[in-house]
């Protein structure tokens, strides 16, 4: 039985904010035995591969959105990719699980990019 998957990002982001909320948080790693994910980890579960759809990328640059509006920004990590933001926030500066759900629950309200070309 295949798994569902979030057909938009804001759906995406909920679903990912519970699996965090269920399973558990890590750093600098998408999934450990113990079920705990990081946040691309959770995101990874509930949307389709990027090459199959865009859900999960709009889902990212979403947060990223969210994390920008945070004050966190390109110049606090090495990777200048918008994308390179979330896995560098996750593994070195997210205080805990509490704090990045609350941030895919942010994110989930932040315009989709998606709506921005209509």
């Amino acid at each position: 039985m295949m798994r569902p998957t979030a057909e938009d990002p804001r759906e995406a982001l909920r679903w990912a904010a519970n699996v965090i909320r269920r399973n558990g948080w890590t750093r600098h790693a998408f999934v450990r035995k113990d079920g705990e994910r990081c946040i691309l980890g959770a995101l990874r579960l509930c949307t389709k591969p990027m090459s199959q759809d865009n859900v999960r990328l709009r889902a990212q640059i979403m947060i990223a959105a969210e994390l920008r509006r945070r004050g966190f920004s390109l110049a606090d990590i090495a990777n200048d990719s918008q994308l390179g933001l979330i896995p560098s926030w996750n593994d070195f500066h997210a205080k805990d699980a509490t704090e990045v759900i609350d941030v895919l629950e942010a994110a989930a309200r932040v315009q989709d990019p998606a709506e921005d070309q209509s």
